[in-house]
């Protein structure tokens, strides 16, 4: 068994400021523990935010996050009034059904997220499947940007060394909707692929532009999204990854063949499983 994303790591140089700004997305702050976490309405996973400054990405970048939006629009309208900048939804297709996306930036703690109006055929199932009165759901994707040359490798890795399940194979997006999704200076594919835990609930992504090149989340080239947290039944087998330092919990901190942070523990193990 494997959960995808128990945990996910924000840096930030205001973390008070970050913890109000993703409040207009429904993430508020719980106690139990002396980080700053947050944790959505759903089942989202927990988000610790830590002090200090985003930081500049290798050779992958934790981009942002997915969550669904029953109202697209609405949810940058807002977004806007909290502070953020968002792109106006727009419109792309992915497996043959339309998804209304806006995406919604911050400058200041160089974080982004996605507000997805899904059509239900492609949506995973969250809190809006009982309460269709809200707006948006817990976080749902964990979104990045990999090198298209790494796309291979990290698809055998999480598949069999860290035993996610391939949701949609590995396609190519329209290049007039990415252009204005990212706010492109001119029309190019971004491909992307996604991954599922066991329990179909959470889902990892990774976006590649056509041939080289990475997308940053800002002008700064920052990310304040840093790493994603598993449980795994077992440890997986990670001679492939690389370990790269601790992360904010004193967990070791490993990165994939393509650049992905993650950190990964047995299940059992209470330590730090709220935290990512």
């Amino acid at each position: 068994m494997t959960s995808i994303h128990e945990g996910i790591t924000i840096t930030s140089p205001d973390p008070e400021r970050t913890a109000l700004g993703l409040s207009v997305f429904g993430l508020v702050p719980y106690s139990g523990t002396e980080e700053l976490m947050l944790r959505g309405a759903g089942n989202g996973p927990s988000v610790m935010i830590r002090q200090g400054q985003p930081t500049v990405p290798t050779s992958a970048v934790f981009y942002g996050v997915d969550l669904y939006s029953s109202n697209a629009e609405l949810s940058a309208d807002l977004a806007e009034r909290a502070g953020w900048l968002a792109r106006r939804p727009s419109a792309y297709w992915a497996s043959g059904r339309p998804i209304i996306e806006s995406r919604i930036h911050r400058e200041d703690d160089a974080l982004t997220v996605f507000a997805a109006q899904t059509d239900p055929a492609l949506a995973l199932k969250t809190r809006l499947d009982d309460h269709p009165e809200e707006l948006h759901s817990d976080i749902v994707t964990t979104v990045w940007f990999v090198e298209e040359a790494a796309v291979a490798g990290e698809v055998e890795f999480w598949t069999k060394a860290m035993g996610l399940h391939l949701f949609e194979e590995p396609a190519w997006y329209d290049a007039r909707s990415m252009a204005q999704l990212f706010d492109l200076p001119e029309p190019r594919r971004v491909g992307g692929v996604l991954f599922a835990d066991d329990a179909g609930t959470h889902l990892l992504e990774f976006l590649y532009l056509e041939g080289a090149g990475i997308l940053e989340p800002n002008a700064s080239g920052v990310t304040g999204w840093q790493s994603i947290h598993f449980i795994r039944e077992q440890m997986p087998d990670l001679m492939d990854a690389r370990l790269i330092g601790k992360d904010a919990a004193e967990r070791d901190l490993w990165e994939s063949p393509g650049g992905v942070r993650f950190t990964v523990e047995e299940a059992g193990n209470d330590a730090g499983t709220d935290t990512a």
